[in-house]
């Protein structure tokens, strides 16, 4: 992963409200960057979520511990589900919104760490929490389908319900040092 090249495509970092710096490198393909330590306070601490796209993510420098999840309905489970879509593409001020009255149990049903190398591949709706290991990134790969589904995160119920999140919350000098970082440790470990 060279630095410059990154730089010469034009974009800029923003950060995801999961705690990890998003760079797109083109329409279907993100570098995923988490920092050795959080960038700011204001990160969820419930990672668990979905998507509505396949993807298959390759790490490139350090390791993801990843869980997935099966989602079981019950009137007295932990869980909560927020649409998300309007929160994150919108920039509609507010909470993201609950997607039902329902109450759902989370049960682990598969749990891999992968290192640096390794690749992971989830399917669209499927439920899953990535946890970093220090220094991490990724490229992600996606393929976008047409859906009216929006994707969700499960909330525990000892949680407050998650707050609009500012992805300019750090400014971009800060989320390109980090991802300098990066590009010095992979050129480094060749």
């Amino acid at each position: 992963m060279d630095y410059q090249y990154l730089r010469s495509l034009g974009n800029e970092p923003r950060l995801h409200p999961n705690g990890f710096i998003q760079l797109d490198i083109d329409d279907r393909t993100r570098l995923h960057v988490w920092t050795e330590k959080p960038l700011t306070e204001h990160i969820s601490k419930n990672r668990i979520h979905d998507h509505v796209f396949d993807f298959r993510s390759t790490v490139i420098c350090g390791s993801v511990i990843d869980t997935k999840y099966q989602l079981r309905q019950s009137p007295k489970g932990r869980y909560e589900v927020f649409d998300v879509i309007p929160y994150v593409i919108d920039n509609r001020a507010g909470s993201p919104e609950r997607s039902c009255s329902d109450r759902f149990d989370l049960l682990p049903r598969d749990k891999r760490k992968f290192v640096a190398g390794e690749q992971y591949a989830l399917k669209a709706d499927e439920i899953h929490e990535t946890t970093p290991c220090g220094l991490t990134a990724t490229i992600i790969s996606y393929k976008v389908r047409k859906s009216k589904r929006v994707a969700r995160i499960f909330r525990p119920d000892d949680q407050r319900t998650p707050k609009f999140f500012d992805r300019k919350t750090v400014s971009s000098r800060i989320l390109w040092h980090e991802i300098k970082l990066v590009c010095e440790r992979i050129k480094h470990s060749l």
